[in-house]
């Protein structure tokens, strides 16, 4: 039922007022000042509120006034109701947000329609309301989409090599240490073929939880394509981070994980590098660390290997 609230600090308007509405139907709540108005509407939020101008202590207009810069009860319409139709304060209450006005004494008919006027206005404010809220949820949901891989919860390729570009530029503009590395699951294609793709994928899953437990919130982690993840490393050495690398490696290797009654345990390899005088772009030290990976790979696997950039001609 549509809530209505009726100021006025005469007794008698408030009552012919709560009279008329509540044979339309409304709910009607009464208040005889402007103080204890404030006081239900923040108590009682009502759909509308049909406000005398002139009150002793707090006015209409200064009760207008406080509802509409207040962000919890700026949305709530407002009738002024006044004695005089050339009153300045009506004009000043329309000026500060008021959605109309009514002249006492007031015909019916007058009176409900300016009612639903101002209710009209409401339902479409709250529908708008409502809108907005599911197209910022959409936005969140295709953001959402757009830069996480729904598998592992990581970043995915774009919004790891984006992030990886902006620890880029920042640590050129800082004159920081950057180091990065790439990483892959050893014989994963032998899991899928052995266990099948579902199993495939709760390595994967796994796999990249490990991930975010070992590294650091600073620390960039995405699957950028099938068992490939990489992580950037901001104001970290290639020395320093070789520690993260290991312990990547080990938590992996720790893993057993439950497909079915079938235990899996897998293993990486993983590239490291950092960022040298030379390096202008990202796939400067994506290529090194793609380098060291293979190396690792041909080494025997399960193993890390560091690269700088003296090494590659």
């Amino acid at each position: 039922m549509v809530r209505i609230l009726a100021v006025d600090d005469v007794p008698e308007n408030v009552f012919i007022l709560q009279t008329d509405l509540e044979d339309e139907g409304y709910e009607v709540l009464a208040a005889y000042d402007g103080e204890e108005a404030l006081a239900l509407v923040r108590q009682e939020p009502p759909d509308l509120m049909l406000l005398d101008v002139n009150m002793p202590g707090l006015s209409g207009l200064e009760v207008c006034e406080i509802m509409k810069a207040d962000e919890a009860t700026k949305n709530i319409p407002i009738i002024l109701v006044s004695a005089n139709s050339l009153n300045d304060d009506v004009a000043c209450g329309l000026d500060c947000g008021a959605h109309d006005y009514i002249v006492k004494p007031y015909q019916l008919e007058v009176l409900m329609a300016r009612v639903r006027s101002a209710l009209r206005l409401k339902q479409a404010q709250d529908e708008l309301v409502v809108a907005y809220a599911q197209l910022q949820k959409a936005n969140e949901i295709l953001n959402t989409m757009a830069t996480v891989d729904p598998l592992t919860s990581l970043g995915n390729r774009r919004y790891f090599l984006e992030r990886f570009s902006v620890e880029l530029a920042r640590a050129w503009r800082d004159k920081t240490a950057l180091s990065f590395l790439m990483i892959d699951i050893d014989f994963f294609k032998a899991v899928n073929d052995q266990y099948g793709h579902l199993c495939g994928d709760k390595v994967l899953e796994s796999v990249a939880k490990s991930f975010l437990k070992a590294v650091r919130t600073v620390d960039v982690v995405g699957r950028i394509g099938g068992e490939e993840f990489a992580v950037c490393c901001p104001k970290s050495s290639a020395n320093e981070v070789i520690v993260l690398a290991e312990r990547l490696r080990n938590a992996v290797a720790a893993l057993r994980i439950n497909f079915e009654g079938n235990f899996i345990s897998v293993t990486v390899s993983i590239g490291v590098t950092e960022l040298a005088p030379e390096d202008t772009q990202t796939k400067d030290l994506y290529q090194r660390a793609d380098r060291a990976l293979y190396q690792a790979k041909e080494q025997g696997r399960n193993r890390v290997v560091q690269t700088v950039a003296q090494t590659i001609n």
